[in-house]
């Protein structure tokens, strides 16, 4: 499972963010819901929500933290897209 976690996830069709739904994917392949992932970066679900829905954009390290907390890769979520 950790070398599927590496691997680069899909943005969903359509999207101007790449990162906003790749990021609500590797959530939930994760197994992690928002107010989990909230309460594990010490941020509010509204937050994640945000982020997910392109309205926040996080820094890098909120990035870094989100990744630690789901277990993967940052640049498979937050990464372009072609070839991270």
């Amino acid at each position: 499972m950790d070398e599927a976690r590496r691997l680069s996830l899909p943005a969903a069709e359509g999207t101007s963010t790449p990162s906003r739904s790749r990021l609500a994917v590797a959530r939930v392949l994760a197994g992690v819901t928002q107010s989990g992932l909230a309460r594990a970066i010490g941020l509010s679900p509204a937050w994640v929500s945000g982020v997910e829905h392109g309205t926040i954009l996080p820094t890098l390290q909120q990035r870094i933290e989100i990744a630690r907390a789901l277990g993967m890769d940052h640049d498979a979520i937050f990464g372009d897209g072609e070839g991270d």
